[in-house]
């Protein structure tokens, strides 16, 4: 039976997104260190997800409304948000080759952590990012937490002892050992964010970006469980404050 223009359509953006699937997993097979340590890597997968989370939203909304459990709106936000996702720090280069969606948040982004000092900005540019919004403070151990800890007899950090099997001889290979805190270290986090001139379209991105670490991880070996954390009792400006429960969808 032939199929439909709308089917054929359906059927070619389908079989690019596979074909996307398979290019990311040539590139790296699903393997974090060879991810992390190839920029030609990192490029190539980022550059395929985009294209695949492209081809999805080219589907007909026949196929979209009967595949509900795929998350489509947030496909359509990673494909929006995308461009801020780099192997290096985002800078003034970056926004100026952005695109559509893609600047507005790469310029929401810099006007948040602002630029590095290798970005030379004239006059006009400087006065059109302005000066950086957020500021960091020292994430301590809490008081409670540490009384807790030292009243178990125990210690405020671990060593985790970890190595590598070879898939061929079934041979443990170089050994390493990593400090870390334990799980369910409880830290205060503290952050102020600048509000220039009444603009009011930076606190959803901020409340994103946390949001992103939930769902991620701080540093490294994230796969392996490290730097996986959760904000908890946030508040600004002393009210309670609640954190997106999708990232990709603006304005939730």
């Amino acid at each position: 039976m032939a199929m439909k223009p709308g089917q054929q359509a359906d059927a070619l953006y389908i079989r690019h997104m596979l074909e996307c699937i398979e290019r990311i997993d040539e590139y790296f097979g699903g393997e974090e260190a060879r991810f992390r340590n190839s920029r030609l890597i990192q490029d190539a997968v980022v550059r395929n997800l985009q294209t695949l989370a492209e081809s999805s939203q080219r589907l007909s909304e026949t196929i979209q409304a009967g595949e509900p459990e795929i998350a489509g709106r947030a496909i359509a936000g990673f494909r929006n948000m995308s461009g801020a996702v780099q192997p290096e720090a985002l800078g003034w280069r970056q926004y100026q080759n952005a695109n559509g969606g893609q600047k507005t948040h790469v310029f929401s982004i810099l006007r948040l952590f602002g630029v590095s000092g290798g970005d030379q900005l004239d006059e006009s540019q400087a006065r059109e990012l302005g000066p950086t919004r957020l500021a960091f403070w020292d994430c301590n151990l809490t008081d409670d937490w540490v009384t807790k800890v030292e009243n178990a007899n125990q210690m405020h950090t671990e060593v985790k002892s970890e190595n590598r099997i070879n898939r061929i001889t079934g041979v443990a290979e170089h050994p390493r050992n990593t400090e870390r805190v334990p799980a369910g270290a409880e830290f205060d986090f503290r952050l102020s964010l600048k509000v220039l001139n009444g603009e009011d379209d930076l606190l959803p991105t901020m409340l994103a970006g946390l949001r992103l670490v939930e769902l991620d991880s701080l540093g490294g070996s994230g796969s392996r469980g490290y730097g996986k954390v959760k904000f908890i009792d946030l508040k600004l400006d002393g009210q309670p404050l609640e954190l997106p429960k999708d990232p990709f969808i603006t304005g939730e």
